[in-house]
């Protein structure tokens, strides 16, 4: 996009699973090797079996990452899904420290970003351009009712001098007050 600069990005980072899962392999492991009959066989099958999960985790959830610019916030979520979210249609962040889980919420729905490295860095940066964002457009009406009260007086002006009837004045401010 023409103008766009990237403000944060961010990416995911599995490998916590990854030993949560070997440790989780070798406790099964170890507890079969007292237990079975066919240790190895059970230690194989535990072996494959969290291979499975570490290859579903990487090509899935590894596929995440996170871009913020100053018009948008796009990027992959989980599965490897593309999105792109305009930054106005951006309602609320949110953010889940254990999964380092950011949640980027608009009016079409809600995507996740899971296990990205500096999630709370990313939720920060996004809050403040929502922040931005809503100061501007609270400044615009601002700025808009001020010029509207400039115009008044300038109708005023004409009523008082004679250019303009007392009706045509009426008409002209309920028209600028939008009544």
């Amino acid at each position: 996009m023409k103008n766009e600069k990237i403000i944060i990005k961010g990416k995911v980072d599995i490998y916590i699973i990854r030993y949560i899962i070997y440790l989780i392999t070798f406790l099964y492991i170890f507890f079969a090797f007292f237990k079975s009959e066919n240790f190895l066989l059970d230690a194989i099958a535990y072996i494959l079996i969290a291979l499975v999960i570490i290859l579903f985790f990487k090509y899935t959830i590894g596929k995440c990452e996170i871009y913020v610019t100053n018009k948008r916030v796009y990027g992959k979520s989980a599965f490897g899904f593309r999105v792109d979210i305009p930054l106005d249609s951006i309602t609320s962040v949110s953010l889940l420290s254990v999964l380092d889980l950011i949640r980027v919420s608009s009016s079409s729905g809600a995507i996740k970003f899971i296990f990205i490295t500096n999630s709370k860095e990313i939720h920060s940066e996004i809050n403040n351009l929502i922040f931005k964002r809503t100061r501007n457009n609270k400044k615009t009406d601002e700025e808009k009712n001020i010029s509207i009260v400039d115009e008044i007086k300038k109708y005023k002006e004409l009523l008082d001098s004679g250019a303009i009837t007392k009706a045509e004045y009426e008409a002209k401010k309920k028209q600028l007050l939008e009544l």
